[in-house]
């Protein structure tokens, strides 16, 4: 949940300076700035948090991998 919350914060704070950097003329949004930021950012911060979720599952499965193929290279030694 912290990192999701990091995420988020940080995506709160591009998504808001780009806003005010000119992503208001931009898209014309002049009426309601923190209308739409937040549910943009929470989409956006819910996206990276699954990626970076679904890359820490894949560098554990290629640990168990490596590890698998090292003991196998190991008996096939013994083997012979």
């Amino acid at each position: 949940m912290k990192r999701f919350l990091s995420i988020f914060f940080c995506t709160l704070l591009l998504l808001l300076l780009f806003t005010f950097c000119g992503g208001v003329l931009l898209f014309d949004l002049h009426k309601n700035v923190y209308g739409w930021t937040l549910p943009v950012s929470l989409c956006i911060s819910a996206v990276i948090a699954v990626c970076w979720k679904m890359d820490d599952k894949i560098t554990a499965l290629q640990k168990r991998v490596d590890e698998l193929e090292a003991a196998q290279k190991s008996t096939e030694k013994t083997e012979k």
